[in-house]
């Protein structure tokens, strides 16, 4: 399948040039990012995320108009699959334009531009999760198809004033009831605390390759799942410029592990906020001991809520809905999209199938979770 055409008509400017990005372009690279985010590490971020990924080299283009860097585009390789090779997939990433360049059309053809380029690589298809305008632009001019929706859930740990403000994001009656929703929590993890005790928890300062017979036996029940092998691991938690994760294997009677959990702590104890990133066990009572020892980690460090990101539709979303975790409001909500290459490809046909996934906040791009 060749990529889409984008209908819009082109942008305004015969100075605008595209190109691949070099070495040369990294300062005009992280200008623009930290204009556009607001980040004030761009270089460092930046280099994380385009030279250390151990997945392979972005596709990463710069838009220049009259000389001068506007806006840039990136997208990122995600292997898939446990074989030798594997399967490369794109994500996207830093799509940005200076404000005073926006409405013109230059991210059309940035994005264009962009899928010429990943055809060309053999990817089959590519995944993001755009910023609400961003997402009606790609699918409604650019071809991408909508696979799901990512919301927010929230696990209330202790009543009080954070937890009243994390549930007034889901409505006024859900921030009423928040310490109803404490009480339950309390219970469900009393239940997994108690089921918990057959199990032995560890802390993990690295990963290493006791971590792969756990993803890999996770990814047979699943066609889409980004590898978790011990290198990706590490460059997702470990290695990133501003890191608050920690990680915690979980362990069988037999000292044999069977699952792990990774959690980003909050801020401070103002925010009281913090995120169940990655849950992988091969087991449901191993899925359990995980949670109970990652919220208890949490609550350790100040967290009166954690909140967790799911797609609608996922496996994971029930995870979350089962054990304790309070919905979003419909509308509290990002898109995740997909632009298929190769209409044929198993991984393809998967990714429009939100039921075939396995995705925590471990598969975003960000360095953080937000």
């Amino acid at each position: 399948m060749e990529p889409n055409r984008d209908p819009s008509p082109p942008a305004s400017g015969s100075g605008f040039e595209i190109r691949p990005c070099a070495a040369e372009d990294r300062p005009a690279q992280v200008e623009l990012f930290e204009a556009c985010f607001g980040h004030g590490d761009g270089a460092g971020v930046l280099a994380w995320r385009y030279d250390r990924c151990p997945h392979g080299v972005p596709v990463c283009l710069l838009g220049s108009l009259d000389g001068q860097a506007i806006s840039g585009y990136a997208c990122n390789p995600r292997r898939l699959g446990w074989d030798e090779a594997g399967q490369v997939v794109g994500q996207t990433g830093d799509v940005m334009t200076l404000p005073e360049a926006r409405g013109a059309g230059y991210f059309s053809r940035l994005d264009r531009r962009a899928m010429e380029l990943v055809h060309g690589r053999d990817w089959p298809v590519v995944f993001g999760l755009p910023n609400r305008q961003s997402a009606r632009i790609f699918m409604e001019r650019l071809g991408w198809k909508g696979v799901g929706q990512l919301q927010p859930w929230t696990l209330v740990l202790r009543s009080g004033p954070v937890a009243r403000r994390e549930r007034l994001r889901a409505g006024r009656l859900a921030s009423w009831l928040s310490p109803l929703a404490a009480r339950r929590a309390q219970r469900v993890l009393a239940r997994l605390a108690n089921q918990a005790r057959s199990f032995v928890v560890e802390p993990v300062e690295r990963f290493d390759r006791w971590v792969e017979p756990i993803g890999r036996a996770v990814a047979e029940r699943y066609v889409w799942m980004v590898r978790r092998d011990a290198d990706y691991l590490n460059w997702r938690f470990f290695e990133g410029p501003n890191s608050r994760f920690s990680a915690l294997r979980v362990l069988d009677r037999a000292g044999e592990p069977v699952g792990y959990g990774v959690v980003q702590r909050p801020v401070d104890a103002a925010d009281g906020v913090g995120y169940l990133v990655d849950l992988v066990a091969t087991s449901e009572d191993a899925q359990g001991a995980v949670l109970a020892a990652a919220v208890e980690q949490l609550a350790a460090r100040g967290a009166r809520v954690v909140r967790a990101h799911a797609i609608t539709g996922s496996d994971w979303q029930a995870f979350l809905r089962n054990h304790a975790f309070q919905p979003p409001k419909p509308e509290d909500a990002k898109w995740v999209i997909a632009y298929v290459h190769q209409s044929e490809h198993p991984l393809a046909q998967a990714a429009l199938d939100p039921t075939r996934w396995f995705f925590t906040d471990a598969d975003r791009d960000d360095e953080l979770v937000r």
